[in-house]
């Protein structure tokens, strides 16, 4: 998967992803993907799941919630 992807499938900005990766060096042109970027910074493709798992459930805490709407059936009456 490419961090694209993920931003697109889990519905967050994909600076919530990128910066969950941090730094790493670009080893080829175009979309690298979580196994790739993960050998580039010498590190478990599972550890790098894991940091950006956290970061999307840090965006999702803070995000706020959608407006509720009211029950369907129940629009307030106009008293006529």
């Amino acid at each position: 998967m490419t961090p694209k992807y993920i931003a697109h499938s889990w519905a967050v900005p994909p600076h919530v992803v990128l910066d969950a990766l941090g730094e790493f060096q670009r080893r080829k042109k175009g979309p690298m993907s979580l196994d790739q970027i993960a050998a580039a910074q010498n590190i478990s493709t599972s550890d790098l799941i894991t940091s950006v798992e956290a970061s999307i459930d840090s965006f999702n805490m803070t995000r706020p919630s959608p407006p509720s709407s009211p029950p369907q059936g129940s629009a307030p009456k106009d008293g006529s």
